[in-house]
């Protein structure tokens, strides 16, 4: 295998690149510290509907994960603090704290 075949492409978003409102209320959970599942029953959808979601966000950045869609749409301007911001008041929520283990 060569080393060219081993490169990951680094795509270029498209200048169109948007996110539909609901796509930036699950990326926004997620960039605060919110699971699928609480992510989902903030929302009112279920589990599956949150990770599809979260999927179509993906596809549109063309990442594989969750932290890479945050910073990714952050960098890029798809997602703001202000938005985060948004959605946080929008559902009277704060940000999760996240438990690290050692």
């Amino acid at each position: 295998m060569s080393n060219e075949a081993s490169i990951k492409l680094n795509y270029v978003l498209s200048e169109d690149c948007v996110l539909s409102e609901r796509e930036t209320e699950c990326l926004s959970l997620v960039a605060v510290g919110y699971s699928n599942l609480h992510g989902a029953n903030v929302l009112n959808i279920s589990k599956g509907m949150f990770k599809k979601n979260l999927k179509d966000v993906f596809d549109k950045l063309y990442v594989g994960d969750r932290s890479y869609a945050v910073v990714k749409a952050i960098r890029f301007g798809i997602l703001t603090y202000d938005m985060v911001d948004r959605v946080l008041l929008k559902y009277n929520l704060q940000p999760r704290d996240v438990q690290r283990s050692s």
